[in-house]
């Protein structure tokens, strides 16, 4: 298996389990959206209460309810997937080695897991992978 096979894999991967998320996206952005709208109008209203002893500078209605549909329905989805992106990479070197059907892969998974903590071994892990399994390291 060549390189560019193994990052082939891996985009492929991380596609997929986007698009098993699609389901949670698709309530989680209506619900954000109501959700924000709702917050927005509260939001607009206590600093118009607040702001009418001081002055009557109070944005328009507009922008708080868009700044807060944001906030509600765009803004956890876009952290929702960048969550998943980075689980695919974190898990890219233990996904590598189970497809390929390497002799060492819960070796691989320890290292996996030590690189949250150290960094270096991920790469050792990711290296180990993506030679042939019939060597080790």
């Amino acid at each position: 298996m060549e390189v560019n096979d193994v990052f082939e894999e891996a985009v492929q991967d991380t596609k997929n389990r986007i698009l098993k998320l699609k389901k949670i996206i698709f309530v989680l952005v209506p619900v954000g959206l109501l959700i924000g709208i709702i917050g927005g109008i509260g939001q607009h209203q206590s600093d118009l209460e607040f702001n009418q002893s001081i002055d009557n500078s109070t944005g328009p209605l507009s922008g708080y309810i868009l700044t807060s549909a944001f906030q509600g329905a765009v803004l956890p989805s876009l952290i929702l997937i960048a969550l998943v992106v980075l689980y695919s990479i974190f898990w890219f070197p233990s996904t590598i080695a189970k497809r390929r059907g390497h002799a060492y892969v819960s070796l691989i998974q320890v290292l996996n897991i030590a690189g949250l903590f150290t960094g270096v071994t991920w790469f050792i892990a990711l290296a180990w992978a993506i030679f042939p399994s019939e060597k080790s390291l």
